[in-house]
């Protein structure tokens, strides 16, 4: 896709004269978007099947000197990221690995002083079955236990303070479901 957004409201650093302190102020500015996503569907034997994706973002906006608005960099705007995954399924019970891999976040407005994120992989595991309509899956997220952290905001809080916010380690779940 491309997008060309004319007047993008951006937010900026400003000198608050009266104060002798940074604020945060809106200004419009022209920007463009551009990326894509892809989707892998591919059936392997008639009970494996591999699914893979892959999803790429890139912003850039005009910069007003004048108005403290040197990075032309758009805020928040997330890494290359990918996913693959290995599925046996019989119908009735079905298991998958799945893993999850983003790139680093090097695309950042330093005029906002967002800092880089590093790039991870984290692996997930799920099991279910399927019996007379009730459907009941387990699985295990992040399972190597993986400290890492979202590409981050910084525009509201707690972000804002540039304060890093990891994502949970190894997560357990079951969910039961029934459909009538």
């Amino acid at each position: 896709f491309y997008s060309y957004v004319q007047d993008y409201i951006t937010v900026h650093n400003q000198l608050n004269r009266s104060l002798s302190k940074s604020a945060r102020s809106y200004e419009n500015v022209d920007a463009q978007f551009f990326g894509g996503e892809v989707d892998l569907r591919l059936s392997l034997t008639q009970e494996l099947f591999l699914f893979g994706g892959m999803s790429y973002v890139q912003g850039r906006k005009e910069t007003k000197p004048e108005k403290n608005i040197r990075s032309s960099r758009v805020a928040e705007i997330p890494p290359l990221k990918t996913r693959l995954a290995l599925r046996y399924d019989k119908g009735m019970y079905f298991g998958e690995v799945e893993t999850i891999l983003s790139a680093t976040q090097n695309r950042v407005d330093r005029d906002l002083r967002e800092e880089e994120t590093s790039g991870y992989g984290v692996v997930n595991i799920k099991v279910g079955g399927n019996f007379k309509g009730f459907t009941i899956t387990a699985g295990i997220d992040n399972v190597f236990d993986k400290k890492y952290f979202e590409h981050l905001s910084y525009q509201r809080d707690p972000f804002r303070s540039g304060v890093k916010v990891p994502e949970p380690g190894r997560t357990f779940y079951v969910n039961a479901s029934y459909t009538f």
